[in-house]
């Protein structure tokens, strides 16, 4: 493979453009500064690909929604079996990991739980506050390494707003400091949804300082229970109008998130493979009445 890229007449090449050359093993070629015709293939391969994939403009709600369509369209292209087939002889094998096409620096964590990162602060769990950290900033997401593992991950942020919060993060000061819930960042709004929101209010309404040590509890069943399991149980003891901690820990224990249906594997029983569902569809029972009109 052959990388065509404009270059200053020294060719000082860009570090992350000499650690992508090295991660998939390819040539570099070099044209002359703003002589753009002498790569003319490969322009006229960026036009085809907008007009063959990019014409009409192809609306997507996100750059992965986008990879997608492209994917599809690259699929649905005419191909000559046999060059393709020796093409993919000459090829390298692509290595078993994608090029970290990002930006890493390192920082430490603040006594506040957060990384700052071109002008914006991200979110980690509490427990890695004042750690030195890896950042690793891509375009779509920033992710954050303390100790050679990933604590944080979170959607990069192109807003006014400076602070990418994530509330299970700080789920865990509330056992020693439950004044937070009120009053800190991270809980403003409704981080969990309405059925959240209604279970507080009932609780703090019916059982006042104890309701809100309730609610509480509920919210520190997520790192052991899982939040989405825990969400479920909240929103099934709200429809029901019972509102507390036991009611939303025993809706947890007694519908648990069933495992996903395993696929019967018929590959030592070949006979059974044609066998059908043993449903019979409705139109069966036609015959009946014509046979009692006879």
């Amino acid at each position: 493979m052959i990388y065509y890229v404009h270059a200053c007449l020294l060719q000082e090449l860009n570090k992350k453009f000499v650690e992508l050359r090295s991660w998939y093993l390819f040539a570099s070629r070099f044209c002359n500064v703003a002589r753009g015709n002498e790569k003319g293939h490969v322009e006229n391969l960026v036009k085809r690909a907008q007009r063959s994939f990019m014409t009409p403009v192809p609306e997507v709600e996100d750059l992965e929604q986008l990879n997608e369509h492209l994917l599809a369209a690259c699929h649905a292209e005419p191909v000559d079996a046999e060059s393709w087939r020796r093409d993919q002889e000459a090829m390298l094998t692509l290595p078993p990991d994608p090029f970290p096409a990002c930006v890493e620096s390192s920082s430490k964590v603040d006594k506040q739980s957060l990384v700052h990162i071109d002008n914006h602060s991200y979110s980690v769990p509490v427990e890695w506050a004042h750690w030195p950290c890896t950042v690793r900033a891509f375009v779509d997401r920033v992710e954050i390494y303390c100790d050679h593992q990933q604590v944080a991950c979170h959607i990069r942020s192109d807003r006014s707003d400076p602070f990418v919060l994530e509330p299970s993060h700080y789920i865990p000061l509330l056992e020693r400091k439950p004044g937070c819930l009120a009053n800190a960042r991270p809980f403003k709004g409704s981080p969990w949804g309405p059925d959240f929101d209604l279970l507080r209010s009932e609780l703090e309404y019916r059982y006042g300082g104890e309701g809100t040590k309730q609610f509480i509890n509920v919210l520190l069943m997520f790192p052991e229970c899982g939040e989405a399991n825990v969400k479920k149980a909240v929103s099934f003891a709200v429809k029901r109008r019972a509102f507390s901690e036991q009611a939303v820990l025993h809706s947890l224990q007694t519908h648990p998130t069933p495992p996903p249906p395993k696929r019967l594997d018929l590959f030592t029983r070949p006979a059974l493979r044609d066998v059908g569902s043993g449903v019979r569809p409705a139109t069966i029972y036609d015959q009946l009445m014509t046979r009692s009109s006879e």
